[in-house]
């Protein structure tokens, strides 16, 4: 792995570095690049976030942590026992039921030391920032060790504070010379410690009075105290949640690139049934009753091409403006294309394009939803599209379209008002019912201008 332009604007180291202050044994090798929250290539969903909503993890959830080596600490600290190392940058990575690891840099062969022992990362929680945003950001993580340590980072205006690691007492003392030398308050990690000299996160605990014999043996043997900045930077991202068992709990699915995607065949078409769950958002056209059993849900079948003679589904303009796609197109130059994207053999989503430039991708990918104005009525019609209903429909698309229109219209009719002679209505377009109750009666009369031709007629009937 080079480095890259990438990887430098975010200031993560990708190349060793020549005598990096680091132990004498490592742990296998091949440090990942961290998420980057600001490019993440999937989505939190958003309808279930709230402030106060707490991420759980799951085995094989990471994330990761940059620190930056205190320059002052080191040149007192390190003084006569580790002169001719240079601190570097570390990138530690916390993976939920492994033991925590880092490196100095980025790359498939950067060696990996152990941060803690053997502790393992039993949990890794996160609270994120509001998902409307297009990036959002880890606001708090907690991470927990099965040693009892807790590791907590939160977020501040540039960088995160972090609490559950050592942190030293700032001092200071005078020169021959007279002048202050004055050591921060920093983060002291001790890797590949025993004894009474380190406790990995606990620090090196060395003492006042420790002879630098005795520290100089310490380092001798391997072993190193790194001497850090307190102030970090986690790397978290809604990524860290794929190929895991919360992914299908917290992200909404991948972006389709419909560019990439061919438009159905000539007989092919789309077909879903619609649940409208509220009555208000059914129309006179697509009521979703059926009157042999007025109990039931409202479920219209809709199928493209074919529906977009009377919708205008819910969708955007080329620049972006919300729009009734289709709306004052002349029936039969509606749509332009319609494409279908496919995973793993289910039609997850698809891509309506109409010829005045408008575009509707349905259903939403949160809620599942599709919405459209009927162009006769003007109501809106709004349901739930049922996923397992949601095809590709291969055959005559015309005579399923006709055979749904039938059939809606039989669902309509109210059986009271109708002659039906075995089952068959023989006045089915002569009058029905609809509105959100019924409470509308349809009645087809000729048209006393146009002999040859019909008019319809809507008596609104009495509660």
């Amino acid at each position: 792995m080079k480095s890259n332009e990438g990887l430098m604007t975010r200031k993560i180291p990708s190349q060793a570095v020549k005598n990096a202050l680091v132990p004498s044994k490592s742990e296998g090798s091949g440090m990942e690049i961290p998420f980057d929250s600001s490019n993440a290539i999937r989505k939190l969903k958003k309808s279930e976030w709230t402030e106060e909503k707490i991420y759980e993890s799951t085995f094989g959830t990471s994330v990761y942590l940059k620190m930056i080596p205190s320059q002052a600490a080191n040149e007192i600290y390190q003084a006569g026992v580790a002169e001719d190392k240079v601190p570097t940058p570390i990138i530690a990575k916390f993976t939920v039921g492994e033991i925590p690891m880092f490196s100095t840099y980025v790359d498939s062969e950067a060696p990996l030391y152990k941060i803690n022992g053997d502790t393992k990362v039993t949990d890794i929680s996160i609270s994120w920032s509001n998902p409307e945003n297009d990036f959002p950001m880890a606001l708090t993580c907690v991470i927990k060790l099965d040693d009892g340590r807790t590791i907590q980072a939160d977020k501040s205006k540039k960088s995160y504070k972090i609490g559950g690691i050592k942190r030293t007492d700032a001092f200071s003392f005078p020169q021959d010379d007279g002048t202050l030398v004055e050591c921060p308050s920093v983060l002291e990690i001790a890797v590949l410690a025993d004894g009474d000299y380190g406790m990995g996160l606990q620090g090196a605990k060395m003492l006042d009075d420790d002879s630098y014999e005795e520290i100089e043996k310490y380092y001798e043997a391997g072993n190193v105290v790194l001497y850090l900045e307190p102030e970090i930077e986690l790397y978290a991202s809604p990524d860290m949640y794929v190929g895991t068992a919360l992914e299908d709990k917290y992200l909404l699915p991948p972006e389709v690139n419909y560019a990439d995607l061919d438009s159905i065949g000539t007989n092919q078409a789309v077909k879903f049934n619609l649940v409208i769950e509220n009555p208000t958002f059914s129309t006179d056209n697509y009521t979703g009753r059926n009157s042999r059993n007025p109990t039931t849900k409202l479920v219209e079948t809709i199928i493209f091409p074919g529906d977009e003679s009377l919708l205008a589904p819910s969708g955007y303009t080329e620049n972006g403006n919300p729009a009734d796609c289709g709306l004052e197109l002349p029936e039969g130059r509606v749509l332009k294309s319609i494409k279908p994207a496919v995973e793993s053999g289910v039609l997850i989503s698809v891509a309506l394009e109409f010829r005045d430039g408008t575009k509707c991708i349905f259903p939403d990918p949160e809620l599942k939803t599709f919405s459209a104005t009927d162009k006769e009525s003007e109501q809106l019609l709004k349901g739930v599209v049922d996923m397992d209903s949601f095809v590709l429909f291969n055959g005559d698309i015309k005579a399923e379209y006709e055979k749904i229109k039938e059939d809606r219209r039989m669902r309509n009719l109210n059986r009271d008002y109708n002659i039906l002679i075995e089952d068959e209505n023989l006045t089915r377009v002569i009058a029905w019912y609809s509105g959100e109750r019924g409470e509308i009666m349809n009645v087809i009369v000729p048209d006393p201008d146009k002999p040859s031709k019909s008019i319809q007629i809507k008596i609104p009937m009495e509660a």
